[in-house]
């Protein structure tokens, strides 16, 4: 078999999974709604190991971003119980969440001011990651 169409299948497979642990973590607990117009007034919190973070500092940390808030275009990708789970197990340190969080806001803030619906969390992840790669890019990462 033609090594470009194995690759194919094999990148097809791991996106399936992908979405599949997401759904799945997404399904398990119900969701976190909190309504805000705009960035909650949530001061950043205070991590105690930058490189290894607790479960709670990574709620903090996604409420410091907005990511709980119900969204009016993409309602579907407010964040869930189940998302916290998924953030504290992939175990990044506070400043790669922080880039994860910042970029999915960022593209999430200009989907709302456009009325762009964005189908699925790996859409947004793809997009936060094109953000992500534009800011080094650009030499212009930014600090909290």
């Amino acid at each position: 078999m033609d090594p470009s169409i194995i690759a194919a299948i094999i990148g097809a497979i791991a996106t399936i999974i992908a979405a599949a642990l997401s759904m799945w973590h997404r399904s398990k607990d119900k969701p976190i709604v909190k309504r805000a117009k705009d960035r909650p007034t949530v001061s950043y919190p205070k991590i105690q190991n930058p490189d290894c973070l607790n479960r709670d500092e990574v709620n903090q940390l996604l409420e410091f971003y907005g990511m709980f808030r119900r969204w009016r275009t993409n309602p579907h990708l407010t964040f869930q119980e189940g998302d916290v789970s998924y953030w504290y197990e992939q175990g990044l340190s506070e400043e790669d969440l922080r880039r994860e969080f910042e970029a999915r806001r960022g593209v999430l803030e200009r989907a709302e001011t456009s009325g762009e619906i964005i189908e699925t969390q790996g859409d947004l992840s793809f997009r936060a990651q094109r953000v992500q790669a534009q800011r080094l890019g650009s030499g212009n990462a930014r600090g909290h």
